[in-house]
């Protein structure tokens, strides 16, 4: 098993709507069926720039859109996130 992959994404690039550091990274991790395994809950996505905005994540549109995004090209990221806290 790999160590866990934490994807950092700027509020930079939520601001664009530049969802394609963050999904290049993703498509690697489908390169092979031994790879997607082994990162099977194994990945985090953190979003920089915004621990002085007293909303949650969820409750930021530019946040929301971003992520909808993310999922319409690449549906297949909640295998990768890590689910326990």
């Amino acid at each position: 098993m790999f160590e866990p992959l934490v994807i950092i994404i700027s509020k930079d690039e939520v601001d664009s709507s530049n969802i394609l550091p963050a999904l290049e990274i993703l498509k690697y991790l489908i390169d092979s069926p031994d790879l997607a395994k082994s990162y099977q809950e194994n990945v985090n996505i953190a979003f920089h720039g915004y621990d002085n905005d007293p909303r949650e994540l969820f409750e930021i549109p530019e946040v929301r859109n971003y992520v909808y995004k993310l999922d319409e090209i690449f549906p297949f990221w909640l295998f990768f996130l890590v689910k326990k806290i």
